[in-house]
């Protein structure tokens, strides 16, 4: 299945969707001041929104959107009944071809200057965004790639002249990889349920 790059984009530059975001980025980051749109230079480099928490360190956050309908490709719930979201892990940012090597994706891009992670849907398929730190996203991705290729689907995208690739893995699946990197083991299904059960409306 193929995407448009284009509608993606604009869909996320709306002044209500970005208004959304900030107000998502106060809720999730702590002790933040202050949100701003990036500059486009700041965009070139793969940065959407940056935030200023106390002490005036700014965070620099990449927003990844998925377009409105995505959920009726999602096929898991939870214990609560709740529909599992999909996060697009992007293998590739310009995929090979026989002319060209290609460039990696940004979750296994190392070298960005992005903190965290913005994934928002919108609100007619999953009402919460995920903010989650890059590095352990792209620690979690190294090491689950090859299960998560073949267990999950994977699409491309049309951007202009190429296309980029990604896997569209189910959320808990990704919170328990990077849970692994963390503490060396995953979150059971048990805790997620009673998490659920305890917190409910936990943004």
């Amino acid at each position: 299945m193929f995407y448009d790059f284009d509608n993606c984009l604009s869909a996320s530059k709306t002044p209500d969707a970005q208004a959304s975001d900030i107000s998502a980025i106060k809720l999730k980051l702590s002790q933040c001041e202050d949100v701003r749109p990036a500059s486009e230079d700041e965009d070139r480099a793969g940065v959407d929104y940056i935030a200023t928490i106390k002490g005036g360190r700014e965070v620099y956050i990449d927003l990844k959107t998925r377009t409105e309908g995505c959920s009726r490709f999602w096929r898991t719930r939870g214990r609560n009944g709740e529909i599992i979201p999909e996060l697009a892990i992007e293998t590739w940012s310009v995929c090979p071809n026989g002319k060209k090597q290609g460039e990696i994706g940004w979750t296994f891009d190392y070298r960005k200057k992005t903190d965290l992670i913005l994934y928002r849907f919108d609100p007619s398929d999953f009402g919460r965004p995920f903010l989650l730190p890059f590095h352990h996203l792209r620690m979690a991705a190294e090491q689950k790639r090859s299960d998560w290729e073949v267990s999950c689907k994977k699409d491309r995208q049309r951007n202009h002249s190429y296309f980029s690739e990604s896997i569209f893995v189910r959320a808990d699946w990704v919170m328990n990889a990077m849970n692994t990197v963390m503490f060396g083991k995953p979150v059971s299904e048990r805790v997620f349920y009673i998490q659920q059960l305890l917190f409910p409306n936990a943004p």
